[in-house]
């Protein structure tokens, strides 16, 4: 899902250390669902102001569909002689909204089975009016969902101010509890630049500067990293893509593995280190929380970052990477 350029993740980052007055000027004063609606109706013409971002992001999809086609095609070629077209893989897109990040057309003629999961209902009409009938045949709409499975009391805290701890950490019990969506399993689920509205969703429910803003969103955060395995067949492929950091005006982005030498030893500008990411959006922490999983949950067999590139989100930068995990079988 393409942010709104009047609200981007910069903003966020900085809710979690400025000075309140400054959270204050970016916060909206509607619902966090109309926050959110609002946001994808400004960018629902930006197609092709974000086209290299896009590319990024379908790249990874397509490396994930050609690993899942060739398991596919070894381990059922045989089964398959003379029994017809083979099933192609079918994939589930978690935030897609105006569908500005992916290339729907291009999905509908990749995948056989596509589900749209999203809060915006509206905006999601609007990405598939562009299908023909065909390819709708193959999509279906799983509108509207909260990805944050809390949305209704945050949006009560944002009418009635900061509540008690108790109900923080209850709220916190919840989250980590969330259903996922009501939808099969698939080949492939790709969650696309939702993870920081996900965040965002909490910062806007709390005062600025709260102490306990960042273990509620690390709590919605670790439940969206889980549901998308959840979403998985065994041994199917997760793509999580997330804007991470602000990038530097001038800075070219540095190799990923230099994002993570100490200061000393690093060229990459201050804000683009390790330690600048958004909250709860470092790749390499995110790697290493998949690689903790243990069961009886789902777990990873290997989990890689790909990355980093710009994204543009109105007058400002962005620097994006992607994972891309598979699901033990």
């Amino acid at each position: 899902m393409e942010q709104s350029v009047a609200r981007g993740p910069d903003e966020l980052e900085a809710a979690a250390s400025a000075p309140a007055t400054y959270i204050m000027t970016a916060m909206p004063t509607t619902s966090i669902l109309d926050e959110h609606r609002r946001r994808n109706f400004t960018t629902r013409g930006r197609w092709d102001a974000v086209a290299s971002h896009r590319e990024r992001v379908m790249a990874l999809v397509a490396e994930a569909r050609e690993l899942v086609s060739k398991e596919s095609e070894s381990g059922q070629a045989v089964l398959l002689q003379g029994v017809g077209p083979r099933r192609g893989p079918s994939i589930c897109i978690l935030g897609p909204g105006n569908a500005n990040d992916i290339d729907l057309k291009q999905i509908a003629q990749d995948f056989d089975g596509i589900t749209l999961v999203d809060l915006d209902e509206a905006a999601v009409a609007r990405a598939m009016s562009s299908l023909d009938a065909s390819a709708l045949s193959r999509v279906k709409r799983c509108c509207p969902v909260d990805l944050t499975g809390v949305l209704p009391t945050l949006e009560s805290w944002r009418r009635t101010g900061r509540p008690k701890d108790a109900e923080i950490s209850a709220l916190k019990r919840t989250a980590t509890g969330a259903p996922r969506p009501d939808a099969k399993t698939f080949d492939i689920v790709a969650s696309t630049c939702i993870l920081t509205q996900l965040i965002d969703a909490v910062y806007m429910s709390l005062p600025t500067g709260d102490p306990r803003s960042v273990e509620l969103l690390m709590a919605v955060r670790d439940r969206h990293l889980e549901m998308i395995l959840e979403l998985l067949n065994p041994g199917g492929l997760g793509v999580l893509v997330s804007d991470c950091v602000v990038a530097e005006p001038g800075h070219e982005l540095p190799p990923l593995g230099e994002l993570l030498l100490a200061p000393a030893a690093s060229s990459v500008p201050t804000r683009m280190r390790q330690q600048e990411f958004f909250v709860g959006t470092d790749p390499f922490e995110i790697r290493d929380y998949y690689k903790r999983l243990r069961c009886p949950g789902p777990t990873v067999d290997d989990v890689h970052i790909r990355g980093p590139w710009r994204w543009e989100v109105g007058n400002r930068w962005l620097g994006v990477c992607g994972l891309i995990l598979r699901r033990s079988a």
